[in-house]
């Protein structure tokens, strides 16, 4: 009987337990590799990218669910670190920048922590009022679909 009961115990967690994300993805958007990802909870998808006008910036992408106000600022988590980032677009698409020339893109340095990291996070004013499994981003499997990005945008580094 204490078997069967354990049984049903572990089930109950197994169900009860935090949904995750589907594996990042590479897709192909014209001529641009696009590394793909989904929030832990469905409802939000980032996207990383090299938009092919550029050749030379690394875009990051966030398709965010109801509560984003992409009038306000954002910071990226990924780990303990934190990055400020600005904010060009809406409360439907927003690329977040972090680049030091005020231009649209990341850093190699956010790139990089993003490749090696565990998860990141939207936080800020920005996703106050988005539940935060909807605006978390598990990294593991993302390497293959970053050094796809990489090759596409030769500038970058």
């Amino acid at each position: 009987m204490d078997r069967n009961i354990a049984l049903m115990l572990a089930a109950a967690l197994l169900v009860m337990a935090e949904p995750a994300a589907a594996a990042w993805k590479t897709l192909k958007d014209g001529p641009t590799l696009v590394a793909e990802g989904t929030a832990r909870t469905p409802g939000a998808v980032l996207r990383i990218y090299c938009p092919p006008a550029t050749k030379n910036a690394v875009w990051l992408e966030f398709f965010p669910p109801r509560g984003w106000r992409g009038d306000l600022k954002a910071i990226v988590r990924v780990g303990a670190a934190t990055t400020p980032m600005e904010i060009d677009g809406t409360d439907i698409s927003a690329i977040l920048s972090n680049r030091p020339d005020k231009k649209i893109g990341i850093t190699p340095a956010l790139f990089d922590a993003i490749r090696s990291g565990e998860t990141l996070v939207i936080e800020g004013p920005a996703a106050v009022k988005v539940p935060a499994a909807r605006r978390t981003f598990p990294l593991a499997g993302i390497v293959p679909a970053l050094a796809a990005v990489e090759r596409t945008c030769p500038g970058f580094r």
